[in-house]
């Protein structure tokens, strides 16, 4: 299996294959109830320019590794959107670390 270590606005943890969160600084295990359904990065319009899909088997680490987290000014250029109880929310990624394999 492989996850994948995300530093978001207001919390980091992990992205397991399927979508599934895991928050680090909550000792709770991840759950079908959050999952992140996709990033995206949208242009200076407002206007959604590209989006990768994390709800599939893999969580999408493939395609995640060599993007440009950043613009040139520090600011976030891609945001996870997640769905928690049926809510669908946005957070900007501050940054992502390497993708790993576990057990």
């Amino acid at each position: 299996m492989r996850r994948v270590y995300v530093k978001c606005h207001g919390w980091d943890g992990y992205l397991h294959d399927g979508g599934y969160i895991e928050r680090i600084d909550v000792l709770v295990p991840p759950t079908i109830n959050w999952r992140a359904l996709c990033i995206r990065r949208r242009n200076n319009f407002g206007y959604e320019v590209e989006r990768i899909r994390l709800e599939c088997d893999t969580c999408g680490a493939e395609r995640m590794d060599g993007i440009q987290w950043r613009y040139k000014n520090g600011k976030p250029r891609w945001t996870l959107v997640d769905m928690d109880h049926g809510t669908i929310r946005e957070y900007p990624i501050l940054d992502k670390c390497e993708s790993h394999y576990y057990r």
